[in-house]
């Protein structure tokens, strides 16, 4: 996991696991009136916690290793996931003139009756 600064780069990276948090359990009475608190269409955050635990999931990362930031150093690979073969591919490429185009069909357009 990644978190970045205001400016966009890295701040801290770990490594955590991703755990579901049992509505019965302790973490959820700390865990979701902050998330209800925080949602900008959930309405009244008292009203709306109980219908949650039967149509969500919270989901909690955990963390797992030590902490890497600026400090200590960043470790010199991306930790990017390696994308997925895929069929999918750019059949050709853009061609260069696409928004002259545009505007000279925009302009043929606005000129007729």
């Amino acid at each position: 996991m990644t978190a970045r600064n205001t400016a966009g780069g890295r701040a801290i990276t770990w490594t955590a696991t991703v755990e579901a948090v049992d509505p019965a359990g302790p973490d959820w009475a700390t865990i979701a009136p902050k998330l209800a608190a925080g949602r900008l269409n959930g309405g009244d955050p008292v009203a709306v916690l109980p219908t949650w635990p039967g149509r969500l999931i919270i989901f909690c990362l955990r963390p797992t290793g030590a902490f890497d930031t600026a400090e200590t150093g960043f470790p010199d690979v991306s930790h990017a996931a390696a994308p997925l073969p895929s069929p999918a591919t750019t059949a050709y490429r853009m061609p260069s003139d696409i928004t002259r185009r545009w505007r000279r069909r925009r302009a043929l357009n606005n000129n007729q009756p």
